[in-house]
C-alpha cells in the first residue's frame, strides 16, 4: 500500500526593518507592511513580527507623509529562516497653510514670501529642511520666522503670532529733495527701523502729500531720511509734520560722496562738496552736533581718497583740520 502525503510549507517569519531618509515625528502613526498575493491581489496585512506563507507577492509599505514608490515582487522561499525585508520610506513633500486668526477672526495677509518668494497654493516644500518665511499684512506686524516642515500627511499648518500696530497721519509739502545733482526721496524709520513699504500709504493733494503709516506701540520717534540729511519728532507729535532736516547722518553722507566721486570730476567733485559744507554756517552746525567717532569716519575717508595731484592733497588736508576743529 501506498501512502501518499502532501507536505505544507510552514510560515516563515517576517523581519521588517524600516530607515527614513528625514526622521518621522514621535506622533505619527506606525508603518504598515502589506503583502499582496499575486494571483489573487488579496491584500495581507503583517504585523511586527508576524509570520506569512511563501508565495509570490507584491509589497507595500504604507506611512503616512512617507511613499514607498511602487510595489515590489518579492519571493518568499519556505525556510526555517527569517524572510528580511530592509527597505527606506521617503518624505512627501507637504503643502503649508496659515494660521492666522486674531480674537477668532481670520486676518488675511498682504503678502507671503518663503524662501524669498512669493507661495502659490499648489507650492509643496520638502520635509526636514529649513524654510525662512515672511508674512507681511495691512495693519499688522510682519512676522520673519524660520521652520523645519515634519514628515505627515497634508498641509502643515504654521502658527502665525499677530501683533496690531497703531496707525498714524501727517502730511508734508515735499517727499523729495534733489542734493548735488542726486534726487532723494524720503526714508522713514519708526525709531531705528525701517518702516516697510506695504505700512506706509501716500496720497498726493493739492500743495501737500498725505502720509499715514503703521508702526508699534513701543516706537518714540519717527525719523525722516532724505539722503545724508535727516529729521525726527516723536511719533505722538508726528500730526505737526515733519520738521526741517536739520540733522546730518556721516554713513549715508560717505554713501553720497562716494557715488559722486565715481562721476565724472572724481575726487574733486568731493572737495568740493565738503568746501562748500564747511562753508556755510548751517551745514557746520550740524557736522558740530555728530559725535567726534563719526566726524572721524569722515576724515579717515577724505583722508583715503587718492589722488595725485598735490594741490588736491593740500585741498584734503586743509579739510580734515577744519572737521578736527569741528570736534572741539
Amino acid at each position: 500500500m501506498v501512502l501518499e502525503q502532501q507536505l505544507v510549507a510552514k510560515q516563515v517569519l517576517l523581519n521588517v526593518s524600516i530607515v527614513y531618509d528625514i526622521q518621522a515625528p514621535l506622533n505619527l502613526e506606525n508603518y504598515t507592511v502589506a503583502l499582496i498575493d499575486k494571483l489573487t491581489l488579496i491584500p495581507r496585512f503583517v504585523p511586527p513580527g508576524g509570520k506569512v506563507k511563501p508565495g509570490s507577492y507584491f509589497l507595500d509599505i504604507q506611512r503616512p507623509g512617507y511613499t514607498f514608490g511602487p510595489k515590489q515582487e518579492m519571493e518568499i522561499e519556505p525556510s526555517e529562516q527569517p524572510y528580511n525585508i530592509n527597505k527606506k520610506l521617503l518624505a512627501k513633500p507637504r503643502k503649508i497653510s496659515f494660521d492666522m486668526v486674531k480674537d477668532n477672526v481670520l486676518i488675511p495677509a498682504k503678502e507671503i514670501l518663503v524662501n524669498g518668494k512669493p507661495i502659490s497654493f499648489n507650492d509643496t516644500f520638502s520635509p526636514g529642511i529649513t524654510i525662512d518665511m515672511v508674512i507681511k499684512f495691512n495693519d499688522y506686524k510682519t512676522v520673519k520666522k524660520a521652520t523645519v516642515i515634519p514628515p505627515g500627511e497634508g498641509p502643515f499648518v504654521e502658527s502665525v503670532s499677530l501683533t496690531k500696530l497703531d496707525k498714524y497721519e501727517f502730511n508734508v509739502r515735499t517727499n523729495s529733495m534733489k542734493i548735488d545733482g542726486i534726487e532723494y526721496n524720503y526714508e522713514l524709520y519708526a525709531d531705528s527701523e525701517p518702516i516697510e513699504s506695504h505700512l506706509i500709504q501716500m496720497e498726493k493733494g493739492v500743495g501737500r502729500i498725505y502720509y499715514t503709516i503703521r508702526v508699534e506701540k513701543e516706537a518714540k520717534n519717527l525719523k525722516v531720511f532724505c539722503g545724508y540729511l535727516f529729521a525726527q519728532r516723536e511719533i505722538e507729535q508726528i500730526r505737526l509734520g515733519v520738521p526741517m532736516m536739520n540733522n546730518i547722518h556721516i554713513a549715508r553722507l560717505i554713501e553720497h560722496l562716494e557715488t559722486k566721486r565715481k562721476g565724472e570730476r572724481g575726487v574733486r567733485e568731493v572737495l568740493d562738496i565738503m568746501e562748500a559744507m564747511l562753508g556755510k554756517y548751517d551745514q557746520r552746525r550740524m557736522l558740530k552736533q555728530c559725535a567726534p567717532t563719526e566726524i572721524d569716519q569722515l576724515m579717515q575717508y577724505i583722508e583715503n581718497l587718492k589722488t595725485a595731484d598735490p594741490n588736491d592733497r593740500v585741498r584734503m588736508k586743509n579739510l580734515i583740520d577744519a572737521l578736527e576743529k569741528l570736534k572741539a
